[in-house]
């Protein structure tokens, strides 16, 4: 028979995670979420943004009023300009995926993706050939854009004022949600990930491996949803910013270039710059749907 207890500490060497000091000097473990918690988390925002949306059209609220008599007071043609602007991004992403998969664009989009102008001397022309290359995806990308905006203004134009109204309010409920939704899915990433901690930092004050030598980061700090729901602004903001940073960190590694690859991936041109949805302060969007 085998021995499975070798295997016991196997699931602490894939753990993620990082240590908060409080400015009590207390330390608390934020470890990233397992695939099972995440997939809870992601659940949490759904129901939040359907409960939201649900609540709008069925019941309203006073904010929901208010933006519907200052739709009225705008005019057709700003409230047509704010629809359009709070779908930049949407335009943007379609447009990019367009081109990925145009194949009058496939050779060039290989060569942006597999190449790396910064390796190429200033009087290169394989360097040339990607600038030019990127100038020309941007202004792709722009032109596609154009195009798509000009065709929702007409869409909208044809409108009656009430099914105006209305696609405003969905644009509205939308972006709205996804704010109700982001909020849910940290809230539980919190609840899940902030674990008791009770490592000693060294003489300089860094954390090693051996600074958790009597910690097992399994007990949660919060007992319940309600408990991360009534923590103090900066607290909460303070883990809103460490689960960032692991989340961020977690990317970087799976994206970074494997040993003996032959080639890295250049990045993408920058990205026009978009106006700002005016329905809506941002479009927040749940982490991995």
């Amino acid at each position: 028979m085998g021995n499975r207890s070798k295997y016991r500490k196997l699931p602490d060497l894939y753990v993620k995670g990082a240590e908060l000091v409080l400015e009590d000097g207390l330390v608390m473990w934020l470890q990233a979420l397992n695939p099972f918690e995440v997939e809870e988390a992601r659940k949490d925002a759904q129901v939040a943004r359907a409960r939201f949306g649900l609540a709008m059209k069925t019941i309203g609220s006073p904010e929901y009023d208010q933006l519907h008599a200052s739709v009225l007071l705008r005019g057709e043609t700003a409230t047509i300009d704010d629809i359009i602007d709070a779908r930049g991004a949407d335009f943007f992403l379609k447009a990019t995926q367009e081109i990925q998969v145009d194949p009058e664009w496939k050779e060039r989009v290989e060569i942006m993706e597999r190449s790396d102008a910064g390796d190429l001397s200033e009087d290169d022309p394989e360097r040339a050939l990607l600038n030019q290359i990127n100038k020309d995806w941007l202004a792709e990308v722009q032109r596609r854009q154009v195009e798509d905006k000009d065709l929702l203004r007409e869409q909208l134009e044809r409108m009656s004022a009430e099914e105006l109204m209305d696609e405003y309010s969905k644009e509205w409920i939308d972006r709205r949600g996804n704010v109700f939704a982001l909020q849910a899915y940290i809230m539980t990433e919190v609840f899940y990930g902030a674990r008791v901690c009770d490592a000693v930092p060294d003489d300089m004050g860094y954390f090693g491996t051996g600074s958790h030598a009597s910690c097992n980061h399994r007990e949660r700090v919060f007992e319940s949803r309600d408990d991360v729901r009534e923590l103090p602004t900066d607290l909460y903001e303070a883990l809103r910013e460490k689960f960032d940073s692991i989340a961020m960190s977690i990317r970087d590694a799976k994206n970074s270039p494997r040993p003996l690859s032959s080639s890295e991936s250049s990045q993408r041109p920058s990205q026009a710059g978009e106006s700002t949805p005016s329905t809506e302060e941002a479009s927040s969007t749940v982490p991995g749907t």
